[in-house]
């Protein structure tokens, strides 16, 4: 009996001594960091045109292209809505530019750890036209070609996950976007 008295006095003791407990807002969830998800893989395709019978052949120049894009979530936290923004990235054969030859955005919440594929809509038109020797005469190259593709995966204005094929692509349009510095005019000193 003793011993139970001790018991209960040590947790009375232990019960005034304990600090209350405090109402604290849980804290605030972690910022998503650009590697919350992953892309799998992008597959560019052209899509299948139904067969008709009277249909004349296909303009060997232009091509139709669409982006197949595979992407699983990598952290455990829910992401809710996801932006996927894709882009084909080509070269204006005239002006010798890197250019923007389509792009869009597609919708998609990851509700579980489970793969998700999303296909690009509409398909993007391509047209180049290769140089040609006909007749004594040069023909130039016109049109676009294609150089490669980015994904990027933004949870609101957070970018959680991007791509780009080839992976040089990402510094090429890094330098292609910032305006080249002109050199400070010269000036010439007159005679005085």
């Amino acid at each position: 009996m003793k011993h139970l008295l001790c018991c209960v006095t040590g947790l009375a003791m232990l019960s005034a001594t304990a600090p209350a407990a405090e109402t604290t807002t849980p804290p605030p969830a972690p910022a998503p960091s650009v590697n919350s998800v992953r892309i799998i893989k992008a597959d560019l395709v052209e899509p299948r045109q139904p067969y008709k019978k009277d249909q004349k052949p296909p303009d060997p120049h232009k091509k139709n292209k669409q982006l197949i894009i595979t992407i699983a979530r990598v952290s455990t936290s829910d992401l809710g809505e996801l932006r996927v923004r894709w882009s084909l990235i080509g070269q204006d054969v005239g002006e010798h530019k890197t250019i923007e030859i389509g792009s869009g955005d597609i919708s998609v919440a990851l509700t579980n750890m489970s793969p998700v594929c999303v296909t690009s809509e509409p398909p993007v038109s391509i047209t180049y036209t290769p140089s040609k020797f006909e007749g004594g005469k040069t023909t130039p190259a016109s049109g676009n070609r294609l150089s490669g593709w980015s994904v990027q995966v933004y949870q609101g204005a957070a970018l959680v996950g991007e791509k780009f094929s080839p992976s040089s692509l990402k510094s090429d349009l890094q330098k292609a976007s910032v305006p080249k510095k002109e050199p400070p005019p010269k000036t010439t000193k007159g005679n005085k």
